[in-house]
């Protein structure tokens, strides 16, 4: 917006606006947040009463559940407990019986050739073996089960409705008996069921192919009476029957068979070596799930019309807070618009009055030119807020004022700096063309015009330099540097032109010190620092360069014996095309910028540049650089541990 007036009257409203909007937020937040929290409290008891009752509902149907399969489980027990005690005392037959019966028979015809006592010492053998085969350790004969007791155990299968089934394995896992209501489906037997103890059972549930589910009790039954059949010959056993001839083998003895049930020693009972069956006794469970499904429907239908009611009471109180809530909305609207209102209409006149000291200061900055620099304004009429304002305002006219004569002395500079050599170079360039000269003549004006071209290029280098400082396009190409190392390249550099004037240079320096920074623009700052010192240096004087180690920095002092530089003419010293000594300006090729560049790179490279001299003694020059951060006092103290040496080749003087 152009107008202030405008913008402080919009800014006005628009802060009045927002604390307005913030006020009634507020209000209408903490009324919200009021609302929110009865309608929380009141649902979170509804919450907790509802998983109150769901938990009484849910323990009331494990509970019932509970019961139901306990019920069944002991009406299973108990008729296939009364099931395997009967199993218990029936007989088993072992296998042994039928080769006996089998062999007995034509035993004496074929053991007749051996002898006539051999068929009668056989049939006493397997009569032994069939009276003492079931204790023995080592029977393992197959036993079969003897099923003449199952229409009187198993009296219950006659109903054809009957809900229980059974079936009874061998532990081989044949088939011994099965329920008739079973049809083609088998209750089947688990591995784990050969783990089970005698007379212990074990309660699961079986899904059978069909799909009917059933509730499931396996016994591990011992079978504790056995029938066993003997074979024996008709009359007395001791007569044998002779031959009739000679030679013709004697008729055998007519048999008679003998069936006896034997009880099963006890002791085998206890270590188990005897035959033993698995009942598997089941009922279907449809009953007791259909119980249970009527059960949960009627737990869930309560529960669900208790969360309804709880629902719709919410569903109230919800509708209630947000009438209240709108209603408080439109209250405060009323209220906002009614203090907007009011507002504008005295806050044009407020800031009118308030934006008068800037008229008077913008008249006072209007009657500022180029040749008058002067802010003409009374104080005492300046308001407090603005008098910062005004006393920047006359600080920048000044600075204004200075930079424009610098400007104007500067361009001056640079025209006499420009004019003096191209001067030069045009009088040599006309003595060398008035007449024919011979060759060493042209060599010695084109190295005059080399030497000429050479200031030129320093001095437009220079000029380069500080524009690209100015405008902030300069960048550091930074690399490791050894300052110490790189100081005595530079004092390399300068030897010729100090020998020429009879100057001694000494390097006073630490072991070596590595920084990052831009190793060109450090050579440019050292180079520049030792061309003064030579430049203003008294004939045979001395120049020192020591670079040491500091707290967290490294310090390269340029001292000489020269000159000197005076008070007043410090604070100007590095102010670009500024001399200490306008009257040496005729005879070097020096134009003012060369610490002007100094203080740019310095900076540009993070550190500082400091001068201190004493006129007629000489002047030192302090440039301090940060060191790294990971560099550790550790290595500081072992650098500076290294001592310092002097060595001195030709005039100069080294210390490493």
């Amino acid at each position: 917006m152009r107008s202030i007036r405008l913008s402080l009257l919009v800014y006005f409203l628009a802060l009045l606006a927002l604390a307005l909007a913030a006020f009634s937020f507020l209000i209408h937040e903490n009324s919200r947040i009021r609302l929110t929290q009865i309608y929380e409290t009141t649902r979170q008891m509804f919450t907790e009463e509802s998983q109150r009752s769901r938990a009484v509902r849910e323990d009331h149907y494990v509970k019932t559940r509970d019961t139901l399969k306990k019920n069944l489980d002991d009406a299973l027990l108990l008729k296939a407990q009364t099931m395997a005690s009967q199993l218990a005392e029936s007989d088993i037959r072992p296998e042994r019986v039928f080769a006996v019966r089998v062999l007995t028979p034509i035993m004496p015809t074929l053991l007749a050739p051996h002898g006539p006592g051999v068929p009668a010492y056989f049939a006493g053998f397997f009569d032994t073996e069939l009276r003492h085969g079931w204790s023995s350790p080592r029977w393992t004969g197959r036993k079969q089960l003897d099923l003449a007791f199952v229409d009187d155990v198993l009296y219950h299968t006659r109903a054809e409705r009957s809900p229980f089934v059974f079936q009874v394995y061998n532990e081989q896992g044949e088939i011994m008996a099965r329920s008739r209501s079973l049809g083609e489906e088998n209750l089947p037997l688990d591995k784990d069921s050969h783990e089970l103890k005698l007379c212990e059972a074990d309660f699961d549930d079986v899904l059978l192919p069909s799909g009917k589910k059933l509730r499931r009790v396996t016994i591990r039954v011992p079978i504790t009476r056995l029938s066993v059949t003997r074979l024996w010959p008709s009359g007395d056993r001791r007569r044998q029957a002779q031959p009739a001839l000679p030679g013709v083998p004697p008729t055998p003895a007519p048999l008679r068979a003998q069936t006896s049930l034997i009880p099963v020693d006890p002791e085998a009972i206890q270590r188990g070596d005897v035959p033993k069956v698995f009942l598997l006794y089941a009922k279907p469970i449809a009953e007791v799930e259909e119980t249970l499904a009527e059960l949960r429907a009627e737990l869930d239908s309560s529960q669900r019309i208790l969360e309804q009611a709880q629902a719709q009471t919410l569903e109230e109180l919800n509708e209630q807070s947000r009438l209240a809530l709108a209603a408080l909305r439109t209250r405060l609207w009323l209220i906002s618009l009614g203090v907007f209102g009011a507002t504008v209409i005295g806050g044009v006149w407020v800031v009118r009055w308030a934006l008068s000291p800037l008229e008077r200061l913008t008249d006072a900055v209007s009657q500022v030119s180029e040749r008058d620099f002067q802010l003409r304004i009374d104080p005492d009429q300046v308001p407090e807020e603005l008098k910062p304002i005004v006393e920047r305002l006359r600080q920048s006219l000044a600075s204004l004022e200075q930079a424009f004569a610098r400007e104007k002395q500067a361009a001056a500079d640079i025209s006499h700096d420009l004019r003096t050599p191209i001067a030069s170079l045009l009088a040599t360039t006309q003595v060398c063309l008035r007449r024919p000269r011979s060759s060493e003549e042209y060599r010695e004006a084109i190295e005059t015009c080399r030497e000429i071209g050479a200031q030129l290029n320093t001095l437009v280098e220079r000029l380069l330099a500080l524009a690209r400082l100015d405008a902030g396009a300069d960048r550091l190409q930074t690399e490791p540097v050894d300052v110490p190392e790189l100081a005595e390249q530079c004092v390399a550099l300068i030897r010729p032109l100090a020998a020429e004037k009879g100057l001694s240079v000494h390097v006073e320096r630490d072991g070596p010190i590595l920084i990052e920074t831009d190793a060109g623009k450090l050579r440019e700052v050292l180079t520049n620092l030792l061309d003064n010192a030579i430049e203003y240096n008294r004939p045979h004087g001395r120049i020192d360069v020591v670079v040491s180690r500091g707290q967290g920095e490294v310090e390269v002092v340029v001292r000489d014996t020269g000159i000197g530089i005076a008070p007043e003419a410090r604070q100007h010293l590095f102010e670009r095309f500024y001399r200490v000594d306008p009257s040496r300006h005729t005879d070097t090729p020096h134009c003012g910028l060369g610490l002007a560049i100094v203080k740019g790179y310095v900076e540009l490279m993070g550190g500082k540049v400091e001068v201190d001299s004493t006129p007629g003694q000489g002047s030192m020059f302090r440039v301090r650089l940060p060191l790294p951060a990971e560099e550790s006092q550790d290595e500081a103290s072992q650098h500076m541990a290294t001592g310092r040496a002097v060595t001195e080749v030709g005039g100069w003087q080294s210390r490493p």
